[in-house]
């Protein structure tokens, strides 16, 4: 079931044949650290679906190798690639999934890109027959826009990168806290509160103030005065 650390490290003379293909090991789950480094009469190969783990560096400096194919759906756990200590046009192929939106492309590109980033993983990964990579990257090596927005987390950041600065940036929203500390306005006064205001003291029209003079210039003895010589009482016969 594993392959142990440093297995086969150094074996020039290790190639694949007949009698023998890591492929064929059966119900093989791990493939340990350094176990065919520097193999570098090792060619193209595959792992059996059955493989969870491929440790870090098991296949660096082997130069022979220009297509390491896995077979598994759901991408292994993988170990750091040296890229520099593999053939110029290495890389690896994973199952076809065109026909659902490219899903196991796309999870082992995730994969890649954590250990080597995205261009990297961009370009050495590959579907083995359906053409994935080249739905991403273009012939010449740039990369393909119209599909790269498909691609999760850093996709996006990529593209801004290649258009530049983002078109009509929105402004960012004010936090609620930020819009409590606006000075609140006054609210309007309705027709309602306008009527119920302290009414204005009438006009006095000009009998009433005839009549408020008089009053103020007779006294209440003018008054009694006047009612009594109205009534006939103190009249001279």
């Amino acid at each position: 079931k594993r392959i142990g650390q440093n297995a086969y490290e150094g074996c020039k003379s290790l190639a694949v044949s007949a009698n023998w293909h890591p492929g064929k090991y059966e119900n093989l789950e791990e493939i340990g650290e350094n176990a065919f480094k520097d193999c570098s009469s090792l060619t193209d190969i595959y792992l059996s679906e059955t493989v969870l783990k491929v440790g870090q560096g098991a296949f660096n400096g082997c130069t022979g190798i220009t297509a390491l194919e896995f077979r598994s759906a759901v991408p292994p756990e993988i170990g750091i690639i040296d890229l520099n200590t593999m053939a110029t046009n290495f890389s690896i192929k994973v199952p076809d999934s065109g026909d659902s939106g490219d899903i196991i492309y796309l999870a082992y590109l995730d994969k890649l890109t954590e250990l080597l980033g995205r261009e990297n993983a961009l370009k050495i990964l590959n579907s083995v027959s359906d053409g994935a990579g080249d739905r991403f990257i273009l012939s010449d090596g740039e990369f393909n826009l119209n599909n790269i927005q498909k691609i999760p987390n850093e996709g996006s950041l990529m593209e801004d990168e290649k258009q530049g600065v983002n078109e009509n940036p929105k402004e960012p929203e004010k936090d609620k806290e930020s819009e409590d500390m606006e000075e609140p306005k006054e609210p309007e006064k309705d027709k309602e509160s306008e009527d119920m205001e302290e009414p204005k003291e009438p006009l006095e029209t000009e009998d009433s103030e005839e009549n408020s003079t008089d009053d103020e210039e007779l006294g209440f003895d003018d008054l009694s005065e006047i009612n009594s010589t109205e009534n006939g009482e103190g009249a001279e016969i």
